[in-house]
């Protein structure tokens, strides 16, 4: 789970989603909602296209530090 309290127009929220992530984002400016929500349309439909440009990091070590 991705939260982003700043989630502004939303790019990790995409990258998240393009991962296979979920993801929470919070934005208190309307105006960044709008261009979040043309964001999540285009990458509706241009998804399939986009992941596939996308290396497969489910073989990747992830550590905290």
């Amino acid at each position: 789970m991705i939260l982003d309290p700043f989630a502004g127009s939303s790019t990790t929220g995409i990258a998240a989603n393009m991962l296979g992530r979920k993801f929470v984002g919070m934005e208190q400016d309307s105006g960044f909602l709008k261009i979040s929500k043309a964001r999540r349309i285009l990458l509706d439909e241009k998804r399939d296209e986009w992941v596939k440009k996308i290396p497969d990091l489910r073989g990747l070590e992830f550590r905290s530090f």
